[in-house]
This record gives structure tokens, C-alpha cells and sequence, in this order.
């Protein structure tokens, strides 16, 4: 199950395991993947107010996502981590995430510096096959 981490500007960023990259997308000339942040699917959640379980599940609706974080450029980190550099291992392709079949996918051109050769290295060979990705539910 996932978990309520950090807060931005005032509203809890939530973190989802279904991300995938797409290894027949890899590209190394290029250093480029594709990744599939989301797909709608159900996620358990637990409301600390209220002590219950519900099902959070995301719109995959284009007009109901806000793409433009991803789109400018936004930073492909290792961890959720967005305070420290070591966390970063690429970077969003601007103009690459869009929703395509109900799937929100986007495009990361990935580190070619030494920090980030081994997670780069593992991704590019099918070792990392998953990740996740943060967010925030603003309605």
C-alpha cells in the first residue's frame, strides 16, 4: 500500500508504485525511455481523520491533469527527494507527457554522469522495471 509523504502547499503529496518504463523504448544513443506514470487503476488509501480504507482512483482524462511540471521539464529523481541533487537521474522530455489510451505516459532522457550510472545502467538493462511517481490531488 502506498503512503502520504510530503506536503505541498498545504495538500499531501501522495506516491503510486504503478510506474512503469517501457524497455522496448529505450534508446541509448539518446539515454531516452518511455515511462507510464499511471492508468487509473485502484489504489487502496487510509484516511488518518476518519480511521478508515477507501479507494483513491485517479481520472486518466487529460482535462483532469495537470501536465504542465512534466511538460516545462521537471526532474526524474531516484527517490522522492526533490531537496537533494544526488536524487536526481534524468529528466522529463519537455512536451512528452500526454495521455494516450488511458495511460498517462511521458518521455525521460536519463543522466549520463557518474552519480547516476547505476540506476541508469539498471533501468537501460530491464533490472528496474518499476518505480513511482508523487503527485497531489487538488480536486
Amino acid at each position: 500500500m502506498d503512503k502520504t509523504t510530503l506536503t505541498r502547499n498545504g495538500k499531501p503529496l501522495q506516491t503510486r508504485s504503478q510506474v512503469r518504463f517501457r524497455p522496448e523504448s529505450w534508446n541509448p544513443e539518446t539515454r531516452e525511455i518511455t515511462v507510464s506514470l499511471g492508468t487509473g487503476v485502484d489504489v487502496l488509501r487510509y484516511d488518518w481523520n476518519r480511521d478508515t480504507y477507501y479507494h483513491e482512483r485517479l481520472s486518466m482524462d487529460a482535462a483532469h491533469i495537470r501536465l504542465e511540471r512534466l511538460n516545462s521539464g521537471a526532474p526524474f529523481l531516484a527517490q522522492h527527494d526533490d531537496m537533494s541533487l544526488d536524487s536526481v537521474v534524468g529528466v522529463f522530455i519537455p512536451d512528452t507527457a500526454r495521455v494516450e489510451g488511458g495511460e498517462l505516459v511521458a518521455t525521460v532522457k536519463l543522466s549520463a554522469s557518474e552519480r547516476a550510472a547505476d540506476t541508469v545502467r539498471d533501468i537501460a538493462d530491464g533490472i528496474l522495471r518499476n518505480t513511482s511517481v508523487g503527485y497531489i490531488v487538488d480536486e
